[in-house]
């Protein structure tokens, strides 16, 4: 028995090599027919994507260590094959990736979860969540009194509601602590390459568009149907006040902001829960760092929504110490920018002046939308309102600036009131599991979620925040684990914590 016991622990895992090779094959031939037609580029594609849903369902835990890693860089990475290969029917396919990521782990969670022995238990969350899918599977088929067309409809669920698809594959995907571990630490390197390229773009704004635009990233707004500026690194301000706005890899100073508020929670979590004076160096750097990286997007609501984030994270964790050094160092990088950008009193008074005009533009889209939110309560269709209403609706698309204004204009009353009640549910579930786990790995989850999504419903007030769905399947991929965190801890496939 002990000679049999060392052989399986040894052996060589044949059934996954046979699975790889056979994946080789079948993505040879995929070539091999497409290069006869002359579509090698498509082909290389086509076999790419073959080749990482077939892994995504063979290795769900992986893949979604892989989609962690891959969200920093994402778009910068689509960016360069549109550069390099020319083609934007394989761009377009590409940029699917998340999608099609998120179906396959949904239908394997549900198929785990009809194989089980034991059914999973239903929490209120799940109900609230599934809830709001429903209804946003309804409104697919409504098109609304501005007879909205399928094919926008299906792009509003996108935006809208399909990232919470990722709450249920959190909820099932079989983890193990080593799975978690790497879900977290493989945010790290590509945040970090977001930060470093944030800060070049603030330190040489007109080299940074010149680099990005010589990788066609006006052309690649385009083919997204962006209505943006199409450039790298916009500005805020006038005159001798011109404050770069830095995008990264993310290709927009929103959607990088968005990011940054879950990665600062995160980082944050990590930082309080890192036990040596190495890890709490190298982690309260990376706090640092992440913080600046947001304050470099010049995002008003995203820079102020997150101080209350980490002084209620400090509070709840008792790490009010390392807050206040993380402070210091903050206000150390906000000095240099000062220093570095030239502001003057001044230049401030215009800065104030141009945040006024903002605030009221803020002002009359929440005017306009709780106007039409009246005559319409039920919501005039999915794909009415915010970017995608902006892109695809040709009556009179409203920027509501507002997540939940956005959601009542184009679902009705009922779909924002569910979504909020899921984000405050959310908070609540995080900071109530938070002293019940033991494990530093399920602790630093449970209170980087919560933290995050305090800081989503403070800017979800005055931005679309959830409309970068990578960044929101990210989010709501944690939520899920978060809420079953002791269950997992009590599971002994999860493995002792460390």
């Amino acid at each position: 028995m002990i000679y049999q016991a060392a052989i399986r622990q040894h052996a060589i895992p044949i059934g996954r090599w046979v699975t790889l090779g056979l994946l080789g094959v079948l993505a040879s031939l995929v070539l091999f027919a497409f290069g006869a037609l002359g579509l090698v580029t498509l082909a290389a594609g086509a076999g790419v994507m073959a080749l990482v849903g077939v892994a995504a369902w063979r290795w769900p835990a992986w893949t979604a260590i892989f989609y962690a890693a891959f969200a920093p860089v994402n778009r910068f990475v689509i960016l360069t094959i549109l550069h390099f290969t020319g083609s934007d029917l394989l761009t377009k396919a590409l940029e699917l990736w998340k999608d099609g990521i998120l179906a396959i782990l949904f239908a394997r969670v549900i198929a785990d979860a009809l194989t089980a022995k034991k059914a999973p238990r239903l929490r209120y969350l799940d109900l609230l969540v599934a809830s709001f899918l429903l209804l946003s599977a309804f409104y697919l088929f409504y098109p609304g009194p501005h007879n909205t067309d399928l094919f926008t409809r299906i792009q509003g669920f996108r935006t809208d509601a399909s990232f919470l698809l990722a709450y249920f594959i959190g909820r099932g995907l079989r983890l193990q602590r080593r799975h978690l571990r790497w879900l977290l630490l493989a945010l790290i390197p590509g945040s970090l390459a977001v930060a470093a390229v944030a800060a070049w773009q603030v330190a040489a704004p007109a080299q940074a568009n010149a680099f990005f635009s010589s990788l066609g990233l006006q052309g690649f707004n385009s083919l997204q149907g962006s209505i943006g500026p199409g450039t790298a690194v916009r500005t805020r301000g006038a005159g001798a006040f011109d404050i770069p706005r830095a995008s990264s890899l993310q290709l927009g100073d929103l959607a990088l902001a968005f990011y940054q508020v879950v990665l600062v929670s995160l980082a944050a979590a990590l930082l309080f829960h890192a036990r040596s004076l190495r890890d709490r160096i190298a982690a309260g750097a990376f706090v640092t760092l992440m913080v600046a990286t947001l304050a470099m997007t010049v995002t008003r609501s995203a820079m102020f929504a997150i101080a209350p984030v980490l002084m209620v994270m400090a509070a709840v964790a008792r790490k009010f110490g390392r807050l206040l050094l993380v402070a210091g160092a903050c206000a150390i990088f906000a000095a240099a920018m000062v220093s570095f950008i030239g502001i003057t009193s001044q230049s401030f008074d215009r800065f104030l002046v141009e945040s006024s005009a903002s605030s009221a533009g803020h002002v009359d889209a929440a005017v306009r939308s709780v106007a039409l939110i009246q005559e319409e309560p039920l919501g005039i269709g999915l794909g009415t309102a915010g970017t995608i209403g902006q892109r695809y609706d040709r009556v009179d698309p409203l920027t509501n600036e507002n997540w939940y204004l956005q959601l009542a204009t184009e679902m009705g009353l009922l779909g924002a009131a569910i979504y909020l009640a899921i984000t405050l549910v959310t908070t609540a579930v995080c900071f109530l599991t938070y002293p019940t786990l033991k494990d530093p790995w399920t602790r630093a989850l449970a209170l980087g979620v919560g933290g995050a999504s305090i800081g989503f419903l403070i800017v979800s007030n005055f931005l679309h925040a959830w409309e970068n769905t990578v960044v929101s399947i990210l989010f709501w991929l944690l939520a899920g684990i978060v809420v079953r965190s002791r269950q997992l801890e009590q599971d002994a496939s999860f493995g002792p914590a460390k």
